[in-house]
């Protein structure tokens, strides 16, 4: 394991190999209330303008409506261009511009069978969930996502969000930057506000460190890129996402958020997300203009890394964090 794994962090020490597959973290049993509903959630803590700065696909254009074809011409013009990468990229891109302009069409990519046709065309042998089409998939994802647990759902379901881990895998082993922030960018989309997703990328139960799920290839990915502020805001926005109860619809078990957050925030895990948190605001630093969104995302992990309270103290005096999170919220209300 690279990057994230192989430094100790200030006011505690990491083991040299740790696996977030088990072992259980000493942690406040009690779950803060639920602080919005869903929409706020997407809307606040992960806005789409921002999802993939400077990314011609998910910038929002200047599109006149009476140009752009409607849904179901999209939809049906996905299923006909599956096999062309170029084609079926583009069709990906009007989607995304398509859902800005009228957002009520979201859904109609579940209603009427499109996330299951272009799933099919992404799996299929023209692309095997690799290449343009695939990244721009990936990148329209807070697009497609937002407000929708019904698309989310069926992105789980017809083998979406598995291949955007796998893409995850191959980017970080094989350094390509812009793959591993488009695979972040989707597991942040697909997981947010969506407990069954959130298990189903973390791979606790399968998660080795030959094989490891998504909470350990965002920390390999922080550590295999660390400087590139566009990553570290995407790949920390993934891994919060992954620790944090935001499905409001309730369960008769214990969320997979809370599971997961309780592996992240063990002795083996909790001293990695320390180093994240550290590094992050190291590129902050060097960044001329503050970085917001990192910034941003920065500041939401620490508030789930907060749960554990016995390592508060460690985080904010040990490690000297307190001064440079207050510095943090100056910058960006600035």
């Amino acid at each position: 394991m690279t990057g994230a794994t192989e430094v100790a962090c200030g006011g505690y020490e990491a083991n040299p190999a740790p696996v977030l597959g088990g072992g259980e973290a000493k942690i406040d049993a009690e779950e803060e209330a639920k602080t919005g509903e869903e929409e706020d959630i997407v809307d606040k803590e992960a806005p789409v303008e921002a999802a993939l700065a400077g990314s011609p696909d998910s910038q929002s254009d200047a599109v006149d409506e009476s140009e752009l074809p409607d849904m179901m011409e999209l939809i049906d013009a996905a299923e006909e261009q599956g096999d062309d990468v170029q084609g079926l990229a583009n069709v990906l891109r009007n989607i995304s511009r398509r859902i800005r302009l009228t957002p009520g069409d979201r859904d109609l990519l579940t209603d009427f069978e499109g996330i299951t046709n272009i799933c099919k065309a992404l799996g299929g042998p023209s692309h095997e969930w690799r290449g343009e089409a695939m990244l721009v998939f990936c990148r329209i994802m807070p697009d497609v996502c937002r407000t929708s647990n019904v698309n989310r759902g069926t992105l789980r379901d017809e083998g979406f969000l598995v291949a955007a881990v796998e893409l995850l895998r191959s980017a970080v082993a094989g350094g390509d930057e812009p793959a591993t922030i488009a695979a972040c960018v989707a597991i942040s989309a697909t997981c947010t506000a969506n407990d069954g997703n959130k298990k189903v990328a973390a791979q606790l139960m399968e998660s080795t460190p030959e094989k490891p799920g998504a909470m350990l290839l965002c920390l390999d990915a922080l550590g295999r890129f660390p400087a590139s502020v566009q990553l570290q805001a995407e790949a920390i926005c993934a891994l919060r996402t992954l620790l944090t109860d935001d499905d409001s619809r309730k369960s008769s078990c214990d969320p997979s958020a809370v599971e997961n957050r309780e592996v992240a925030l063990s002795d083996d895990g909790f001293p990695f997300l320390g180093i994240a948190v550290e590094r992050a605001l190291d590129v902050a630093d060097a960044n001329g203009k503050p970085p917001v969104r990192l910034l941003e995302q920065t500041l939401l992990l620490l508030r789930e890394m907060a749960r554990r309270q016995d390592f508060v103290k460690a985080l904010a005096l040990d490690s000297k964090l307190l001064p440079r999170v207050q510095a943090a919220l100056h910058a960006m209300a600035c």
